[in-house]
């Protein structure tokens, strides 16, 4: 079918299907694999952030963007603030 707005060729899209494309998709040109859930942050302690999308991608990157407009939304990446260790190497052990 497809991946993202992409068709796979795996699949014929059926006939007189209706796909909804996504709002946002990216490459794997960064290493990314596959996105694996996200949450919209309602919140009223970071005001900066409320109404962004956060997902995480199956390789550990995490990035957000608003969405509500009609262009493209810019994706943000968010690993290294919210993980500092892990973006210098270190390993966060319990």
């Amino acid at each position: 079918m497809k991946e993202g707005t992409r068709p796979t060729g795996l699949d014929p899209i059926p006939a007189g299907a209706s796909l909804k494309d996504p709002i946002a998709e990216y490459t794997h040109d960064e290493g990314e694999q596959a996105i694996i859930g996200g949450y919209v942050y309602r919140g009223s302690t970071l005001p900066d952030v409320a109404g962004t999308y956060f997902f995480a991608d199956v390789a550990g990157t995490i990035k957000s963007f608003q969405s509500g407009g009609s262009a493209p939304p810019v994706l943000t990446s968010r690993t290294e603030e919210l993980f500092p260790w892990r973006c210098r190497g270190h390993q966060l052990v319990r």
